[in-house]
């Protein structure tokens, strides 16, 4: 009985390292799959230059810009320490 029980621990820790390198297999695809797309995008961009100047929507990039910002901090950090309130 006290085998089994050492087993079944060693199993419990196997599966727990299992299901962790799972789920940091899957952030790892989903992160190069949204980098894969970003580079496509930029290059796509940088080809269709006519050299012409474009209006632009300031307060979208803006927003886009600061949710980037607050979202990679976040992530730095492991916790929210920048509350976006009031700015529109």
């Amino acid at each position: 009985m006290g085998s089994f029980s050492r087993y079944w621990h060693l199993d419990s820790k196997l599966r727990a390292a299992t299901d962790m390198l799972q789920s940091n297999l899957e952030k790892v695809v989903q992160h190069g799959t949204h980098a894969d797309s970003i580079v496509k995008n930029m290059l796509l961009h940088s080809r269709q230059g006519s050299g012409e100047h474009q209006s632009a929507d300031v307060n979208a990039i803006v927003e886009e810009s600061l949710n980037l910002a607050y979202h990679g901090a976040r992530e730095f950090r492991r916790r929210p320490f920048l509350r976006l309130h009031g700015l529109w």
